[in-house]
Parts: structure tokens; C-alpha cells; sequence
């Protein structure tokens, strides 16, 4: 195989023929996280709206964002497990674990996210340090 060949290979991403262009485009997963996003945000407010004891309007919110940064971790970890959903999921885990931090202070635990914002760039530093140390190999 010639060198032009194998170059027009990888430009197509491989034997199946497709652009890696094409793979990011074609993605249901990213449909699937999308469609939870909006469902989740209808399930707290139906909660909050039947003013059960644990959701109210005051702090729907914060259920919304406790949510939210589940459904991005759980995005993460499919993408992790899962060959053809590859992808770089280090922004995902920062910002799910972000939302869960501020979700959980703001709806059940017993302090206030005053005291916990600075874990926010703790938690962007580490993850540029790690994400510097083990650099992630497209398959």
C-alpha cells in the first residue's frame, strides 16, 4: 500500500469508510444525554409543582443540578465502557461532579455552597494536572 493510500485511509478513519468527522457528528448518545437533560428538568418540576415534602419550589433547583451532574457523569462513564461512544470525557466528569457538589449543598446536606466553591478550581486543577500526566490515546 503507497503512502497516498494510507494517508486517504486515515483520512477516512478507517476501513469503514467514514470521516472521524462524520463519527462525532452521528452520535445518539449525545441525543440520549440531551432528551434525560430536558426529562429530568420536567420530573422536578412536576415534583416541585406537587409540592411533595422532599421538592419544593424553593429548591427544585438544586434537585435539577444534582441531576444533572449524574446524568453527566453517567454520560462519562458509558462513554468510558462503551467503544463506539469514545470520546474525551474529562470536561464531563469536572462539570458532572461540579453540579453534584452544588445540587447536594443546596438541596440536602447540611452546609452551604459558600463554604464549598473553592472545591470548584481544586477540582478543574487536578483534573488538567492528571489529564497532563496520563494523556488519553485515540483508539
Amino acid at each position: 500500500m503507497s503512502s497516498n493510500e494510507k494517508d486517504e485511509k486515515e483520512e477516512k478513519g478507517g476501513e469503514k469508510g467514514e470521516s472521524f468527522e462524520e463519527k462525532w457528528v452521528r452520535d445518539p448518545l449525545g441525543t440520549a444525554m440531551g432528551a434525560l437533560v430536558i426529562i429530568w428538568l420536567g420530573v422536578t418540576m412536576l415534583l416541585a409543582n406537587l409540592d411533595l415534602a422532599f421538592i419544593g419550589w424553593g429548591d427544585w433547583w438544586a434537585w435539577f443540578l444534582l441531576g444533572l451532574g449524574a446524568i453527566f457523569i453517567l454520560e462519562a462513564i458509558v462513554r468510558l465502557v462503551v467503544p463506539d461512544y469514545r470520546r474525551p470525557v474529562g470536561g464531563k466528569i469536572i462539570a458532572g461532579v461540579v453540579l453534584l457538589i452544588i445540587g447536594a449543598s443546596g438541596s440536602f446536606l447540611p452546609f452551604d455552597f459558600d463554604q464549598l466553591w473553592p472545591l470548584i478550581p481544586i477540582a478543574v486543577g487536578l483534573a488538567i494536572l492528571f489529564g497532563g500526566l496520563f494523556k488519553w490515546k485515540r483508539p
